[in-house]
């Protein structure tokens, strides 16, 4: 005896399945589309203007003393070529846990 598959996912924003194919790469089974795509001129354009748009952005440091993240909101810019820039002060606890660590997200 067979069983049947079970019924799709009634959401209307079903979970895709994001476990690593055999390429190593994650897949949307439900889509069939691989989530990581080739980047190319139109991809990056469209990065640099989301970039250009935002006035602000999340900087997360580990605190320096005891190592916890710390998440702050920070004022967002880019450079001519779409890099971002963020203004930090030096008194701000951003500031120190970069210089005493550079690791950052």
């Amino acid at each position: 005896m067979t069983s049947a598959a079970p019924p799709p996912p009634t959401g209307t924003d079903p979970q895709p399945d994001l476990r690593p194919d055999t390429a190593g790469t994650a897949t949307g089974e439900a889509a069939g589309t691989p989530l990581l795509q080739p980047v190319d001129e139109a991809a990056r354009h469209l990065a640099r203007m989301l970039l250009r748009s935002a006035r602000e952005g999340a900087l997360g440091v580990l605190r320096p003393g005891d190592g916890f993240p710390a998440v702050s909101r920070t004022l967002l810019a880019t450079d001519v070529s779409g890099c971002p820039i963020i203004l930090v002060s030096g008194l701000s606890l951003h500031a120190r846990a970069l210089a005493a660590d550079p690791r950052s997200s």
